[in-house]
């Protein structure tokens, strides 16, 4: 089962349009996919609610029920669980890039996972740096599709 780490980004998403391929390969997906994300996701939606709120126009409630449902299949891995010699390394991959995307890194590389962003800057600055373990959402979807055809 390939193991995929979930940014901010792709989570915040689907919460958003819970129809999206996104939301869909993260409610179906764990047939063919373990999901992961570092806890600091918790606090990034935290944050960001009141946003998620207006721009979705969920009630509390909803929201509350979208992201219980979105996480479900999501292992919150915690910060304790990941080595200073891996926050090292992430930060040095994601130094001039997205040093708030160092966690995510660290999860993938802890995980031996693949990272799933939709940002292509981040994609593209960890490439150039060695680090080809990312999945944009197309690329998730049609690994999908192929394993729904084949199963």
């Amino acid at each position: 089962m390939t193991k995929v780490v979930i940014d901010t980004n792709i989570l915040f998403s689907a919460i958003l349009n819970t129809s999206s391929k996104i939301a869909q390969l993260i409610l179906l997906g764990s047939t063919y996919y373990q999901f992961y994300s570092p806890d600091y996701v918790v606090q990034e939606i935290i944050d960001h609610k009141p946003k998620i709120l207006k721009l979705s126009k969920l009630s509390e409630k909803e929201f509350e029920d979208v992201y219980k449902l979105l996480t479900y299949n999501v292992q919150i891995i915690n910060r304790s669980l990941i080595s200073d010699q891996l926050i090292d390394q992430s930060l040095n991959l994601c130094e001039g890039i997205d040093i708030d995307d160092t966690e995510f890194v660290a999860v993938a590389m802890l995980m031996d996972g693949k990272l799933w962003t939709g940002d292509l800057k981040l994609i593209n600055g960890l490439k150039s740096k060695g680090f080809n373990d990312c999945l944009t959402t197309e690329e998730l979807y049609k690994d999908y599709i192929s394993k729904l055809q084949k199963s």
